[in-house]
This record gives C-alpha cells, structure tokens and sequence, in this order.
C-alpha cells in the first residue's frame, strides 16, 4: 500500500515540474527577468534560462517511466532542487525585495511571499514522501497494481492535489489583499499603453499630472492621487525634511532602493539616462534605508540626491518590498504608485517618458551598476 502512495506523490512531482518546466520555455524573457531578480550572475542567466525548465521536464520524465536507481536519483534531484529554489524565495523575502516568481512561466508573475514558500516546502514534503514510501516510476507501477493501490493511489492523489489547490488559492488570495500591497492595488499601479501623452502638463511646476492617465497610467491609489505621507527623511545633507518637500519645486520619480537587493541594480542602472532624457519635466530622487557609505559604495554612478528613511514610508504606503517607484507632485500628492518590482517601476518609468515625448526604451544602461 505504501508502494502506492509513493507513486501517487511521484505522479503529483513530476506533474508540477513538467508544468513548470513547459511554462518556462514558453516564456523564456520571463525567465531569464525571474533568474536576474534572484540573483543569479548576469553571466548565467542567458543559459539558466534553459537549463532550469530542461532539468525540471527532464525530471518529470525520469519520474514517470524511468526504473530503480534512475527512479532515485531523479527523486533526489527533485528534492534538492525545490530546496534551491526555496532558498532562493527565503533570501528574497527576508531582503524585502518585490521579485516576481515566475515559478510556472508567466502565468505566475505574482511576488514571492510567504505562501510561495509554504507551497514550496508541501512539495518538498511530498517529493521526499514519494523517495521515503518506495514509490517508484508511475507508468510501469500503474500497470500492475491491484485495485487496492489504485485505490490508494487515486485517494493520495486526490487528497495531495487538493491540498496543493488549496495552498495555491490562499496563497494568491494573501498576495492579492495583503502580503503584496501594491499588486493587490492594481489602481495604483502601471498599465501598458500605446498612447502618447505629449502636451500632457508634466511641466516644472505642475501640481499634479494630468496626462498620465491619458497615456495609461492609473493614478495614485484607487484611481485617485493620495495625499503624501507626513513623514520626515534625512536629506543627502544629514538634514530631517519633509517627505513632501522633495518635490517642492516640480513632480518628482521617487525611486525606493536596497543595497542588498537585485532587481534594484536594474532599476538604478536606468535612472541617470531617464532624468536627463527627461530634463527639467521631472525631477529623480531616491530613498533607501541603508546605510549611506554602503549605499554609495553599492551605486557610485547615481548622480540622483539620495534620501534616508525608506521603511517609515514602506509602512505608512503599504509598499511590501525593494524596488518601488511612486511620483510625487508639488501638490503634496502621490500621482502615481506605489509601483512595484522591477516590472512596474520599468512600465512607470516608460509611461511618464510618452507623457512628455521620451522613448525611455532606447536610454543608455550603465553597465557598472553593481560595484564589486
């Protein structure tokens, strides 16, 4: 009976990496973005990319036809990879970034959370049920078990995927209402568009932003621009100022950054070319809560006025994670954001640019982002 289960566990494994290794080769930018956002050195990601999805379908194989010790290895390799990738989702999280997952290609773009890791352990539970129980390959053993395993195997079956089913769906539910903010505020955030929004009224001196919706960018939360958060930061001076006061003068990209975060190297890399291709319309500032020496020495390039003091705003904003974007007005409002990860800062920042007339897509990218 034992038997049984553990090929029913076999068969719940190798139908997870088969779709996650079919859903990432069909999505391979998704991929290689989901690699750089973990960690992985740009110099790999190009071939982890496919390596990843070839190995977990490789798998799938291997645990549903192949025989004995074949059987094993393939049953340890799933294992150790899902404990990889768990690893990798614990460091994300306790760093605080906002890395989307893409755990099953593109159709799973949502932020790791919490529940990305729950889900990760149950399959690291039953990947090591289906080794420890004497399961083995899932095709051969179904073609001559008695009606008592099939029994047993449609039972574990049923019950393990309902499980599953159910972690999925409390999972999406938490990332959608309140373990990931800013995704949950769809409103708040960035939405593609092919509009051009030249004329728009993104001036120097504008109080709000009036043609952001005309080019696809929801404003502030809800639809609706929301009032700056009565916070103070410590300017690049050492002085304590008003959070408002950095975009006294004109609309300014706030830019929330890590110094221990990936996706945040992206976001930086881009920042320079943006504010002068986009000159005078709108200024640039960043906020982080590292230490300014280490920030310096994680980002020399920035030539933007770095502020201190990005967690009270993380907490007073609802914003879950590093990187995130909000634009702020002279009108001590949030017009757009907060949006976040390095998808929806990138989009933010391609829309304000159609606003006035830039082409964001084609800006230089410094290529000594990361100092070593």
């Amino acid at each position: 009976m034992t038997t049984a289960v553990g090929t029913a566990l076999a068969l719940v494994i190798a139908v997870t990496f088969a779709w996650s290794g079919v859903a990432k080769l069909r999505s391979p930018a998704a991929t290689r973005e989901a690699l750089v956002a973990f960690g992985v050195p740009r110099s790999a990601v190009a071939w982890g990319a496919w390596a990843v999805p070839i190995v977990e379908c490789a798998i799938a194989v291997l645990l549903l036809a192949a025989p004995g010790l074949v059987f094993v290895a393939a049953a340890v390799g799933a294992v150790g990879l899902l404990v990889v990738f768990s690893a990798a989702v614990l460091r994300v999280i306790r760093a605080g970034e906002a890395v989307h997952c893409n755990c099953f290609g593109a159709a799973s773009a949502a932020p790791v959370t919490g529940a990305t890791l729950a889900r990760n352990g149950a399959l690291v539970v039953v990947a090591a049920g289906a080794l420890g129980l004497g399961g083995g390959a899932v095709v051969p053993a179904l073609v001559v078990f008695s009606p008592a395993q099939w029994a047993a195997f449609f039972g574990t079956t049923t019950l393990v995927l309902a499980v599953v089913a159910v972690v999925a769906v409390v999972g999406r539910a938490r990332g959608g209402r309140g373990s990931n903010p800013a995704q949950a505020r769809r409103g708040a955030g960035v939405t593609a568009s092919s509009g051009s929004g030249s004329g728009s009224g993104l001036g120097p001196t504008s109080g709000s932003a009036p043609g952001l919706a005309s080019a696809g960018l929801a404003p502030g939360r809800d639809g609706a621009e929301w009032p700056v958060p009565d916070l103070e930061v410590t300017d690049p001076r050492g002085r304590a100022v008003e959070l408002a006061s950095i975009a006294a003068a004109r609309p300014t990209l706030l830019v929330l950054l890590s110094a221990d975060c990936a996706p945040c190297a992206t976001i930086a890399a881009r920042l320079d070319g943006w504010s002068e291709a986009v000159g005078a319309s709108v200024g640039v500032a960043v906020l982080t809560s590292a230490e300014p020496q280490v920030f310096a020495d994680r980002y020399p390039h920035l030539a933007a006025p770095v502020f201190y003091g990005a967690r009270s705003l993380m907490r007073a904003g609802e914003i879950a994670g590093y990187p995130a974007a909000l634009l702020l007005t002279p009108a001590r409002t949030v017009a757009a954001g907060p949006a976040q990860g390095s998808e929806e800062v990138g989009e933010l920042l391609r829309v304000i640019g159609r606003v006035i007339g830039v082409n964001t897509d084609e800006l230089p990218v410094s290529h000594h982002e990361i100092a070593t």
